[in-house]
């Protein structure tokens, strides 16, 4: 019902979120064998922004899109929990 208010928090969402695909990418590069775990951090976060939008339609589909977007809350915050890990492998 307030556009500017969905604006305003996906805004903030995107700032919140941005910095966490760099910084995984950066613990991922700093441990030994490297090159697979960054292989699959980029094939996990590929993988999550093909099959996210579909899990969330279809949740939509069932429960109506305003419950649907529960499932990237959590998944928000997932990454807050591991953040603290994710920043200390990275150094």
């Amino acid at each position: 019902p307030q556009p500017e208010l969905g604006f305003v928090v996906y805004l903030v969402m995107g700032f919140a979120a941005g910095p966490a695909f760099p910084t995984a990418l950066s613990a991922a590069g700093a441990r030994r064998g490297s090159a697979t775990i960054v292989g699959w951090v980029v094939t996990m976060a590929y993988l999550g922004s093909v099959v996210g939008p579909m899990v969330i339609g279809l949740a939509a589909g069932s429960v109506g899109l305003q419950a649907a977007f529960v499932i990237p809350m959590l998944m928000g915050y997932v990454i807050v929990l591991l953040a603290p890990q994710v920043r200390d492998a990275a150094r």
